[in-house]
């Protein structure tokens, strides 16, 4: 068995051209030889025979040739090769010739037109071989011996034709499944970048929430410990512990996100998720940073599912650093209110959006708008109606 399929493939290696120049030779030798050797038996109807004939005449040299030689065409020209084989043949048929193997270029050409053509096509060209043969088989009615021999003929054509159809059939279903296993392939690749991508987007978002919070808050307070470096130590002492105690959570959640990407959130250590349930410790720190901080919550805030109540932290988190980074303010106003939806508003009374500020801009807003967005909600930023800035987020509760 491997010896086959090794031959079938280097088969498969050679020139189309060449193989079928090659197939041409072969099948023509094999028409001549028995044609040399069967000379003196003459088939063909008796009208046709002469009286004496001593071999096979140049005629059907070349008729026997004509059925097996243009084979050579075979894959470029099917439909017409197949035309002249079958006339070749019948003309050979008819004629008083030996008997020779002709069957040969009438099969191959009918299977390389049913291989090569829709079903359509070689419908149309098997009735014309298999009319072509009918009508010889009708004009050599009562001669047995040649009329089987048309009758194998007819039979090799149909056969042959419906070989062809399949093995087009079978190729054309191979190439579907190679498709659809190369369309399966770049899905699967496309899959794959597609998370990659998303998962990169997610790690920058937490690392900017995280970081850049604790980041805004210990440069708040380190400034305000230097403006009251030589006047107030207590002050000082104040901001120095805030520093310590932020910077602290800071590296706390810098390394479980560093565990999760090296080992996997199954291996990584638990440690405390951050959502609304610590609420109080995040404005407690934006306090400690000389800010004033109004919290209000109307609902179960408590209650809300987790990946409402960690997305909501994150959103009032990066909306805290924004004031502390940009808004030049003093007093912050934090509502939250849970029902069938979560609302959440955070305003300030500092400068306001910037005058060259666009929708989207700025990783801050993008990252709460992006968290937004994924659990199906609403998310807007402008102007607060006394001055300042406001951002606004309702996120459906039953979505999740």
């Amino acid at each position: 068995m491997d010896k086959i399929t090794s031959l079938r493939k280097r088969v498969e290696q050679l020139n189309p051209w060449v193989a079928d120049i090659a197939l041409a030779l072969v099948l023509t030798a094999l028409v001549l030889g028995p044609l040399r050797v069967m000379g003196g038996r003459i088939g063909g109807p008796e009208a046709f025979r002469p009286a004496i004939m001593r071999g096979p005449s140049t005629l059907a040299y070349v008729l026997a040739v004509a059925t097996t030689l243009p084979l050579a065409m075979r894959r470029r020209f099917p439909g017409p090769v197949l035309v002249v084989v079958s006339l070749a043949t019948a003309a050979y048929v008819v004629g008083p010739f030996p008997a020779s193997t002709i069957a040969f270029g009438p099969m191959v050409a009918m299977y390389t037109v049913a291989v090569h053509s829709d079903r359509r096509r070689t419908a149309i060209y098997a009735m014309f071989a298999a009319g072509t043969t009918a009508g010889i088989m009708l004009s050599t009615f009562g001669q047995a011996r040649w009329v089987a021999d048309v009758a194998m003929i007819f039979v090799v054509v149909i056969a042959a034709a419906l070989f062809g159809d399949a093995t087009r059939t079978r190729r054309q279903y191979v190439a579907a499944v190679e498709m659809r296993a190369l369309e399966a392939e770049r899905t699967r690749e496309e899959e794959a970048l597609r998370r990659v991508n998303e998962e990169r987007v997610r790690i920058a978002r937490e690392v900017h929430d995280t970081v850049a919070h604790s980041l805004s808050i210990v440069a708040v307070q380190s400034g305000a410990a230097l403006s009251v470096l030589d006047t107030n130590a207590a002050q000082v002492r104040t901001s120095l512990e805030g520093i310590s105690s932020t910077s602290r959570d800071a590296l706390r959640d810098l390394r479980s996100m560093i565990d999760v990407l090296r080992t996997g959130p199954e291996d990584a250590p638990l440690a405390p998720v951050s959502d609304l349930r610590r609420l109080d410790d995040l404005v407690e720190s934006i306090r400690d940073a000389g800010f004033t901080v109004d919290l209000n919550t109307e609902g179960d805030i408590e209650g809300l599912p987790a990946v409402i109540s960690t997305s909501a932290y994150r959103i009032v988190q990066e909306a805290l650093t924004n004031v502390v980074r940009h808004s030049q303010a003093d007093h912050i106003e934090v509502t939250l209110s849970a029902r069938d939806t979560l609302h959440m508003e955070i305003a300030d009374n500092g400068v306001g959006p910037a005058k060259n500020m666009t929708e989207g801009g700025g990783h801050g807003l993008v990252g709460m708008s992006e968290r937004v967005a994924a659990l199906g909600g609403e998310f807007s930023w402008s102007a607060g109606p006394d001055g300042g800035f406001v951002i606004t987020a309702s996120i459906p509760v039953g979505t999740v």
